[in-house]
C-alpha cells in the first residue's frame, strides 16, 4: 500500500511539473469593438501617436509597453491638440467609466476647436469589463480596446492587442457599444507580442539555464554584460539583461542599451535595402559592379552581385587599418611588433603591439570644423580626403583567388551599388524603408546623433588609434574611417528593435502589416547558395559538417549572423525561432576572445532548442 501511495505521489508530482513547465496559463482574450471607419495601426512611419492618460490611480507605468513598439512615445494631455498639434492617433488610458465620461466630455471640448476634427483616430484602452461602457455615449472614440477577463497587467495585454501583437477574434454575440456604432471586430496579429515560455510551448524552468551560462560568462571576463531576447511563434518569451555595460561600473544592462551591432549590422542594415533593390527589379545577382562604378579596374569591374553577397569575389578580406592613418616618417620599421619591448609596448591585438613612435597623418584634428568634418570619436575629426583614400585603397587593393573569403570589402560595395542606384546614403536607406516603417527608433547608425552617451554599451578602450573609450562611435575601424555608416558595420541598437527585423525575415517580408520585400526574395536570399562554403546571400548559414557559427541543434533552415563585437542573431524557421545575443565582449581590450573559447552565445543557443517543447523531456 505505501508503494502505491508513493507510486501515485510521484504521478502528481510529475503531472504538476508538466504542467507547471508546458501548459500555457490562461490568458484572457482582448474584444476590439470598432466602428465602420476603424483600421489597424499599420506602417508606423505614416503616423503620430499620442497618449493621453486619463487614469486617476496611475498605479502602472504604461509607456514600457508602448515603447516595445514605438520608442520614444509621450503622454500628451488632449488640451495642447491644435492645428498646429495635429496627431493621426489619440490614444486614452482609462480603468473606469468615470474615466471614460470625462475623457469623452473633454475630448469633446478639444476637438471642436480643431477645424479637422476628423484627421484624428481615437483608440480607447479600457481595463475594466466593455459592458460597463455599454449605457454610454462614446462620441470621437473610434475603437475600444477592453479584456475579456481579469488580469494582472490588462495594459500590457491592452498594448499589444493594439499594435497587433496579439490575435483578436469576432464575436458577433457580444454586446455592442454607444448605440451599436461600436462592434465587436476581428484583428490579426501583425506584430511581435510578449508573453510566457509556456505560452508557446516552451520551459521557463530549462531556459532558466541562460541565467547561469550568462553568469559564468561574466564572472570569468567573457564580457562586462549581455542581452538575451528568444522569440518564438512571434512571441518574445525571454527578454533579460545580464551584469553591467563595463567592468567599471554599477550600471546594469537593460532593455534600452544600445549596442555596436558589428557585422550584424550586414544582415540587419545593408541587406534588407540590396533585398528592396532585387525586388524593384534594380538589381540581381547577375550584374556587374561596373555596370554601377565605371571606375573600377577591369578586374573588379567584372565582379558580380552574386559574388559580393556570397564572399567569393576575391577581395581581401579587409583593409590595413594603421598603416593607412600612420605618417610612414614619423617611425622607424617596423610598425609591428610580436612581443612587448621597448618602444612597442601599446598592445592592438592578441600578440601585437604598435611602434610608440607612430603617429596619425595631419589628416585627423582633436576637433570638428570645415576642414576636419568627419567624426571619428568626440574628439578626432578627419578631413573629406579620409573617406577617398580610403575608398581609393579597396578600389585598387590587389585581388585573390575567387574562392569563399569572408571580406568586408564585399558589403562596403554593395553600400556603394545602392547608394548610386537611389542616390542617397545608407542611413537614409535604412531609417526611410526598413526602420520607420517597422515602428523602430533604437536601431541606427551614428546613435550619438540622437541619444545621449549614457545609453550606450562601450566598447574598445582604444590606446592607440582613436586614443579614447569607444562608447557610441563605431568600432570597426573601417567604418569608423568612412564616418561611422558603412556598409559592413555601423549600426548600434537594441534586441528588441533587432527582433522586428528577424521577425521580418521569418515572415517572409513582412511585419506589421506592412510588405518589405517579397517573399521569393527573402527565400532566394537565405537558402545555400554556394557549394564551397555554407553562405546564403549576406546571411550565414549551417555548416553540413558541424562546427559554424550555429549550434548542432539549429536546422539546415536557419541563418543569421555574428558580430565581432560579441553580438549575435539566428533565425530558424523550422522552429519558428529568433535567437538574439548582444554583448560587448571587446570592452575594454579587443583581444579578449573567452566568449568565442568558451562557445558562450552557442551554449545559450543550445538552452534554447532544449526548451522548446518538443526537444525534451521530464
Amino acid at each position: 500500500m505505501r508503494i502505491v501511495v508513493v507510486q501515485l505521489l510521484i504521478a502528481f508530482v510529475s503531472v504538476a511539473m508538466w504542467a507547471q513547465h508546458i501548459l500555457p496559463p490562461i490568458v484572457p482574450e482582448v474584444v476590439l469593438y470598432a466602428s465602420s471607419g476603424y483600421a489597424p495601426l499599420g506602417d508606423l512611419s505614416r503616423v503620430n501617436i499620442n497618449i493621453y492618460d486619463a487614469r486617476t490611480a496611475d498605479n502602472e507605468d504604461i509607456l514600457p509597453f508602448f515603447d516595445r513598439y514605438i520608442d520614444g512615445l509621450q503622454k500628451v494631455h488632449p488640451s495642447v491638440l491644435s492645428n498646429k498639434h495635429l496627431p493621426s492617433h489619440l490614444i486614452i488610458v482609462a480603468s473606469t467609466p468615470a474615466e471614460v465620461a470625462q475623457v469623452v466630455k473633454s475630448i469633446g471640448q478639444y476637438m471642436s476647436r480643431i477645424r479637422y476634427r476628423g484627421n484624428i483616430k481615437t483608440y480607447l484602452l479600457y481595463s475594466g469589463d466593455a459592458a460597463e461602457l455599454s449605457s454610454m455615449s462614446l462620441t470621437n472614440i473610434m475603437a475600444i480596446f477592453a479584456p475579456q477577463a481579469h488580469c494582472d497587467h490588462p495594459f500590457d495585454l491592452l498594448t499589444q492587442a493594439l499594435f497587433g501583437g496579439i490575435d483578436i477574434a469576432n464575436h458577433t454575440e457580444w454586446l455592442s457599444l454607444d448605440g451599436g456604432r461600436l462592434s465587436s471586430v476581428s484583428q490579426s496579429k501583425v506584430r511581435l507580442g510578449y508573453g510566457t515560455p509556456e505560452s508557446v510551448g516552451m520551459s521557463t524552468a530549462l531556459l532558466s539555464s541562460i541565467d547561469d551560462i550568462a553568469s559564468k560568462a561574466i564572472s570569468t571576463g567573457a564580457t562586462p554584460g549581455c542581452y538575451v531576447m528568444v522569440v518564438k511563434q512571434g512571441v518574445v518569451v525571454w527578454n533579460k539583461g545580464y551584469g553591467h555595460t563595463s567592468y567599471k561600473n554599477d550600471i546594469e544592462v537593460d532593455a534600452h542599451h544600445l549596442y555596436d551591432l558589428a557585422s550584424v549590422s550586414k544582415v540587419i542594415g545593408t541587406l534588407p535595402i540590396v533585398m528592396q533593390l532585387f525586388d524593384n527589379n534594380k538589381l540581381n545577382e547577375t550584374m556587374e559592379l561596373g555596370s554601377f562604378l565605371p571606375h573600377l579596374n577591369i578586374d573588379k569591374q567584372s565582379i558580380s552581385i552574386e559574388e559580393l553577397l556570397l564572399h567569393s569575389s576575391g577581395l581581401p578580406a579587409g583593409i590595413p587599418h594603421y598603416q593607412l592613418c600612420v605618417d610612414s616618417t614619423s617611425f622607424e620599421p617596423p610598425l609591428y611588433s610580436k612581443k612587448r619591448k621597448a618602444n612597442y609596448i601599446t598592445q592592438i591585438d592578441a600578440n601585437v603591439y604598435i611602434n610608440a613612435n607612430a603617429k596619425l597623418k595631419p589628416i585627423f584634428a582633436p576637433q570638428r570644423s570645415e576642414q576636419f568634418p568627419v567624426p571619428i570619436t568626440d574628439h578626432l575629426f578627419a578631413s573629406d580626403s579620409l573617406r577617398n583614400a580610403i575608398l581609393s585603397y579597396i578600389d585598387n587593393v590587389g585581388m585573390l583567388k575567387k574562392t569563399y573569403r569572408y571580406s568586408d570589402l564585399n558589403f562596403i560595395y554593395l553600400q556603394e551599388v545602392a547608394e548610386k542606384i537611389t542616390n542617397k546614403k545608407l542611413n537614409e536607406l535604412f531609417d526611410t524603408y526598413i526602420a520607420r516603417p517597422l515602428g523602430i527608433r533604437r536601431l541606427l547608425y551614428t546613435p550619438l546623433d540622437k541619444y545621449n552617451v549614457s545609453q550606450m554599451v562601450p566598447t574598445e578602450d582604444d590606446k592607440y588609434f582613436r586614443q579614447t573609450q569607444l562608447c557610441g562611435t563605431v568600432h570597426d575601424p573601417t567604418a569608423a574611417l568612412l564616418g561611422g555608416v558603412a556598409g559592413n558595420a555601423g549600426l548600434f541598437g537594441t534586441a528588441n528593435e533587432v527582433a522586428k527585423i528577424a521577425q521580418m525575415y521569418l515572415n517572409k517580408g513582412t511585419y506589421g502589416g506592412v510588405n518589405l520585400i517579397s517573399a521569393d526574395v527573402v527565400t532566394k536570399f537565405t537558402q545555400r547558395n554556394l557549394t564551397s562554403s555554407r553562405r546564403g546571400y549576406g546571411f550565414d548559414k549551417p555548416d553540413r559538417n558541424g562546427g559554424g557559427p550555429v549550434t548542432p541543434m539549429a536546422s539546415s533552415e536557419s541563418y543569421g549572423h555574428s558580430g565581432f563585437s560579441g553580438t549575435y542573431v539566428w533565425i530558424d524557421p523550422k522552429y519558428d525561432l529568433i535567437y538574439i545575443f548582444l554583448s560587448n565582449r571587446i570592452h575594454p581590450n579587443v583581444y579578449n576572445n573567452k566568449l568565442t573559447q568558451n562557445a558562450v552565445r552557442s551554449k545559450v543557443h543550445e538552452a534554447v532548442y532544449n526548451a522548446i517543447r518538443e526537444n525534451y523531456t521530464l
